[in-house]
């Protein structure tokens, strides 16, 4: 009884809230200042979709305007806690057992942010997190623009990982709590304004120079992306050519086919290029001289009725008919690029950007 009582009261709490963040809304920034909100999820768990708090930060143009930090239970059919991820954030079962659940804080989170755009470190999971969270609740997923500050250090700093920390450290951010969520939130806030800063220029024209913004809404997202090189004809990827020096890994000598979207905001030119610098042939589909698929995230406007994509179809038809080709997840892939580079002899010198070097 004393538990129901106190999530009702938090309920009542939360909607009055939502009431005053919809009646100071009419705040507005300076002509010019790019106003974000910052957000970092934690997870109860492994799965994705099972976030139990978040911190925000609002930001207009690099001052920090507000700080959040909520606390909530996991939707109900993923309601567990898992040591590791306990022993991550600090967060209990115990902490949060008196809190209302994600859909009913939700409203909350998003009245703070209201029409600003979102920003994080590994902004694909962040909005992950949003869109299976929802999902599970059988609620449908809000409609926000987002920017991954991963994908921006990627494209401005050279460093060894592309991690939080990592970052942080490279740009004399000090993070003294890492997950957090308040903190590492404020550090992804920190870390796009002092990214504008070392390139001489202000944050909406670094965004607009450096980024594809990813989006969400009901049906459909796409992600935050590396801005391509821009040819006469608008963008394009290419084909690399084939090291043929870098023999004795897994790729070398195979062609390799992507469907999907990669996570960590790696474009397919990138992954091209990895695949082309171990020897390996990129394709751009199913033949039957493909020897590896690679599955990523598929958007659901463009797969099939059966939630497949063409080339995976094309895939499966060619081993029904005995081809050897292998199927394999983007998160395989990724870590097998990592024992490939170190395999390969002749190869290229960079370290791959896997999961390894950028969590």
């Amino acid at each position: 009884m004393k538990v129901a009582m106190a999530a009702a009261n938090r309920r009542a709490e939360i909607a009055e809230r939502v009431a005053e963040e919809a009646s100071r809304r009419t705040e507005t920034a300076a002509d010019g200042i790019y106003r974000y909100a910052a957000i970092d999820f934690e997870t109860a768990n492994q799965f994705r979709g099972s976030p139990c708090a978040i911190g925000i930060v609002l930001s207009d143009g690099g001052t920090i305007t507000r700080r959040e930090r909520f606390l909530f239970r996991p939707p109900e059919e993923v309601d567990f806690f898992d040591d590791f991820n306990i022993r991550l954030h600090k967060i209990t079962p115990e902490m949060v057992k008196d809190e209302p659940r994600y859909e009913e804080v939700l409203p909350l989170i998003l009245s703070i942010i209201g029409d600003r755009p979102i920003v994080a470190h590994n902004a694909a999971f962040d909005a992950g997190v949003i869109r299976d969270a929802c999902d599970i609740s059988g609620i449908e997923h809000p409609s926000l623009e987002y920017i991954c500050t991963l994908v921006l250090s990627r494209t401005i700093l050279d460093l060894p990982s592309y991690s939080l920390p990592i970052v942080a450290e490279e740009l004399d951010i000090p993070i003294e709590d890492h997950h957090n969520p308040l903190v590492d939130a404020e550090a992804a806030a920190t870390i796009l304004f002092l990214l504008s800063r070392r390139e001489d220029t202000d944050i909406t024209t670094l965004i607009r120079d450096k980024l594809r913004i990813g989006t969400m809404k009901p049906g459909s997202w796409e992600g935050c992306q590396k801005k391509p090189p821009r040819t006469s004809g608008g963008y394009r990827i290419e084909i690399p050519a084939t090291n043929l020096e870098a023999t004795g890994n897994l790729f070398y000598g195979k062609k390799v086919v992507l469907t999907g979207r990669l996570p960590y905001g790696i474009t397919r030119q990138a992954a091209w290029d990895k695949i082309a610098s171990l020897g390996g042939e990129p394709q751009k589909g199913v033949t039957r001289k493909t020897n590896f698929l690679v599955i990523g995230e598929w958007n659901p406007h463009t797969i099939s009725p059966d939630g497949t994509s063409r080339k995976y179809k094309r895939a499966q038809e060619l081993r029904e008919e005995g081809q050897d080709i292998e199927v394999m997840t983007d998160f395989d892939f990724l870590a097998l690029l990592e024992e490939a580079e170190k395999e390969a002899v002749g190869g290229t010198d960079n370290p791959p950007e896997t999961p390894d070097n950028i969590f």
